[in-house]
């Protein structure tokens, strides 16, 4: 299926002529750059068993992440909602290459 990215321009109205007949403007299509996904972050808890916790309970969990894509990954997004409490802690004490680390 192929669709037309193209917007109808403009009504035009600026001439006796244009209010009269029904004119537009030229049409405006979109320009995109459409990039190949190489950028796959795979992420799995270390510990496989079933996380159950009681109201106001903490628990420490590792997580593994690792980069299974062809290109490196530079950030990393960590959407929580706003009850969520996370504490980012890198076993090397570090990012290492990761450059940033985005908590939202």
């Amino acid at each position: 299926m192929v669709e037309s990215l193209a917007r109808r321009g403009r009504r035009l109205q600026q001439t006796p002529q244009q209010r009269q007949t029904v004119m537009y403007a030229p049409d405006v299509y979109l320009k995109l750059d459409v990039e190949e996904a190489s950028q796959e972050l795979a992420v799995a808890f270390v510990d496989g068993g079933e996380l159950v916790l009681a109201e106001g309970e903490c628990k420490q969990m590792k997580l593994r992440m690792s980069n299974i894509g062809s290109v490196d990954i530079g950030e990393v997004w960590i959407v929580a909602s706003p009850e969520d409490q996370i504490w980012i802690e890198p076993l090397d004490g570090g990012l290492g290459m990761l450059t940033t680390l985005h908590q939202i």
